[in-house]
């Protein structure tokens, strides 16, 4: 198992301890300088390369100059490459695991060859895995640019130069890691978004400055504003607010249909309105609101309060599915239907609602639907609207009216430009096969 740093057994009292120390301070910091010029370049690329018959290495490959040069001096012929681009700060690096798979799989593999150390491995448990194989599969490993050959026969002062490059790797690794999210924090407080925006926005780029920003998106925004404004009502679930948002055509970024959980995360995203999170944090941002504060808030009311009394509306929709609660026990009143069967054939359908009964709450009551439904239809007939009320309602109408107008211009804006987009890439296609 690698230590780090691990300094072979040597009496502190020694003469020599001095001088070897020293020297390994000088590896260790040349280590980090060389680290931190390299980590900006991120691609690797490795190339599978066969030596001398049953031999076989991997080549890292990002300098090509260099490490083919090295493959040509020791007679090293390429027979299959890896490419691939991935984080060190990963738990799990897919694509690198994907090199020592074929390491563990290909028993003839004996030498993997990289430019240098950090393009191997930045974190313990990469570094744990190549030195595993390197003292049980026999496996060679060369770093040109360090001159450093490693294997399963290594001395200490090797292994010293090992440990102390892959410490400074997972060091710089760190303080990249550290200082990405003090900027990203700086920005935050400038009121800048630093990631990928949420559904409704898109992330553009000024030609002239070449700076970033975050608008609104044209053909998208109206339609998550509009599944705001409706689930703010409490009379649709969330599943439903989905459904109605597909039918209206709102996909995601990947132009595939909304499902309920990203709709779920999208009501609970305060950056609809104005408000941005980094890191637990929150902060304000600059950009233009999709919906108003209030509206926001509604809305996360309307979650709050289906998560302590959670309605699963299934079946039919009954009038007043999941409006009703029971006076006498607190409870929801369900409804049901029953159907009667009669002599000559003929069928009939009754709607019931079973509230409890007062005397014994444990008891349900069978009352029909037509009865609330007549019960309800008295008591609104006994409204009295005072004067003036109807004037005042008007301006709210007017401006339901002039949303629904607005809404439907950009529902047709929104069509028009797919149907557009379709047009294009039929013409292209036309013209494809016209050529060929």
């Amino acid at each position: 198992m690698i230590v780090p740093l691990l300094i072979p057994t040597i009496s502190a009292t020694s003469s020599n301890f001095r001088p070897f120390k020293r020297s390994l301070t000088a590896c260790f910091l040349r280590s980090l300088s060389s680290g931190i010029d390299n980590f900006l370049e991120s691609v690797s690329r490795i190339q599978v390369i066969r030596k001398d018959g049953p031999n076989v290495a991997i080549l890292d490959c990002r300098v090509n100059s260099t490490l083919r040069e090295y493959a040509q001096r020791n007679d090293i012929e390429i027979v299959e490459e890896f490419v691939f681009q991935e984080s060190a700060g990963l738990v799990i690096r897919r694509k690198f695991e994907q090199v020592l798979r074929f390491l563990r799989t290909h028993p003839k593999v004996k030498i993997l060859i990289a430019q240098n150390i950090d393009r191997a491995t930045r974190n313990d448990r990469d570094a744990v895995d190549l030195d595993q194989m390197r003292l049980n599969k026999e496996l060679e490993l060369h770093f040109v640019m360090e001159n450093l050959v490693l294997n399963a026969a290594s001395s200490s002062s090797d292994l010293v130069v090992w440990d102390g490059r892959v410490f400074a790797a997972k060091l710089l690794l760190r303080r990249m890691r550290d200082q990405a999210m003090s900027d990203h924090r700086r920005q935050a407080r400038d009121g800048k978004w630093a990631f990928k925006a949420p559904l409704g926005y898109q992330n553009i780029r000024d030609q002239a400055s070449g700076k970033s920003n975050v608008v609104l998106d044209p053909v998208r925004a109206h339609l998550v504003q509009k599944m705001f404004e409706e689930y703010a009502t409490g009379l649709w679930s969330i599943r439903e607010v989905a459904s109605r948002a597909r039918d209206r055509g709102l996909t995601s970024k990947f132009d595939r249909p909304v499902s309920s959980h990203s709709v779920d995360r999208m009501l609970r995203n305060a950056f609809y309105c104005g408000v941005m999170e980094v890191k637990g944090e929150k902060y304000a941002h600059q950009y233009e609101r999709l919906i108003s504060r209030g509206l926001f808030e509604q809305c996360e009311k309307v979650l709050d309060q289906r998560a302590k009394n959670p309605v699963k509306l299934q079946g039919r929709p009954f009038v007043f599915r999941g409006l009703l609660k029971c006076a006498a026990s607190g409870r929801a009143v369900s409804t049901d239907a029953k159907l009667r069967r009669y002599k000559d054939g003929r069928t009939q359908e009754f709607v019931y609602l079973t509230p409890r009964n007062p005397e014994n709450t444990e008891k349900r009551l069978w009352v029909q639907e037509s009865v609330v439904l007549d019960q309800v239809g008295s008591a609104l007939g006994e409204l009295v609207f005072p004067a003036g009320l109807m004037e005042s309602l008007l301006p709210a109408v007017e401006a339901a009216c002039v949303e629904g107008r607005a809404f439907q211009r950009h529902t047709d804006l929104a069509l028009k430009q797919q149907l557009d987009a379709v047009d294009s890439q039929l013409e292209r296609l036309t013209d494809l096969a016209l050529k060929t």
